[in-house]
């Protein structure tokens, strides 16, 4: 039972403030205990909801967490709405869960990042992170979101600070266009997740979340369908998702974006076989800095202050801009009127 084992140490290990969750936790248990344990002739059977009430913040917690560590689940998937497919969390041997929300919590830590008149609900799951009382939330290796109003839109903006997040753009009419919308959807989630899980491969890092929230990959990895469908083969399209990760690891944090814009850039170009060359180039000598073990924030700290590794993958980007700032020149239309004239 959940008070014979001290989940103390559980929590603190999610980065939890154990003190402030112990007094949610204590002014829970007694409101469950005004409301229901008190009612007269209260069926047998509720006791099943007695020990799930209990165990909200521990049983369950320690389950899911105890699945990842036996091999059994590769993440933890939070959502706060049932728009977001669970079959695919499933299906990626994920467990999804829904976060938690519906009380005041840290109210003046969200009004320094979200407005003030901001709905409670927003209020409340932003607040339980901001907090560090919510289980659900801190075991989540990526929290799905939806952009059911313009309120979660801005919220999940700043929750993206917070934790791995992806949004889902949830359409607003039901149809035939908007089925087909529903669907390419359905089909960015997968692709994100694995992209994610590809990046952390690459990583040396499986399961290492926390290492893809660190390097703030959710933006570039948001390029990456954009960029790929530009080459035709599929040994093109893994060589330039590997390259993709060399300089997510390896560039700046606000440059990253840009630089995975460029691989999109040179495709069908004249600048492609030589940018890829480059680019296999300094990813080789990435390879070999990186070395067999896992990647570490301290480590990509030190690769990105190596100045001649990062000038190589800055060579290879600047050469391809150039190229393709020449060819996007010759391809104006005052070009072709001359081309015309001549």
């Amino acid at each position: 039972m959940a008070e014979e084992f001290d989940f103390h140490p559980m929590w603190e290990s999610l980065g939890m403030n154990l003190a402030d969750h112990d007094m949610l936790l204590g002014a829970v248990g007694q409101m469950y205990g005004d409301m229901f344990l008190t009612q007269n002739n209260r069926p047998k059977s509720t006791s099943y909801l007695d020990f799930v009430a209990t165990n909200i913040h521990s049983g369950r917690i320690k389950e899911m967490l105890d699945k990842k560590e036996a091999g059994e689940a590769t993440k933890i998937v939070g959502s706060f709405c049932v728009y977001v497919p669970e079959e695919i969390v499933l299906a990626c041997d994920g467990i999804p869960v829904g976060l938690c929300s519906g009380a005041d919590w840290a109210t003046d830590k969200v009004e320094e990042h979200l407005p003030r008149n901001t709905c409670p609900l927003i209020k409340s799951f932003a607040g339980f992170k901001l907090g560090e009382v919510c289980p659900y939330i801190e075991s989540s290796d990526l929290v799905v979101g939806e952009n059911t109003c313009d309120g979660k839109k801005k919220a999940y903006e700043f929750f993206a600070t917070q934790k791995n997040m992806y949004v889902m753009d949830i359409p607003n009419v039901h149809n035939e266009s908007t089925l087909v919308t529903w669907k390419a959807e359905v089909k960015k989630l997968v692709d994100r997740a694995q992209y994610m899980e590809d990046f952390l491969e690459f990583c040396q890092a499986p399961e290492q979340y926390h290492l893809a929230r660190a390097l703030k990959v959710d933006g570039p990895l948001g390029e990456f369908s954009r960029v790929l469908k530009k080459y035709g083969t599929e040994r093109d399209r893994q060589l330039i998702k590997r390259l993709m990760f060399a300089n997510i690891v390896v560039q700046p944090e606000g440059d990253i974006t840009r630089y995975v814009r460029d691989f999109g850039s040179v495709a069908g170009t004249d600048a492609e076989a030589s940018f890829k060359s480059a680019e296999q180039q300094a990813m080789a000598e990435l390879l070999e800095k990186m070395g067999p073990n896992a990647l570490t924030r301290e480590k990509v700290s030190e690769l990105r202050s190596d100045a001649n590794l990062v000038d190589s993958f800055r060579r290879a980007g600047d050469r391809a801009r150039e190229t393709v700032r020449r060819f996007k020149l010759m391809d104006t239309p005052a070009k072709k009127s001359a081309d015309c004239l001549a």
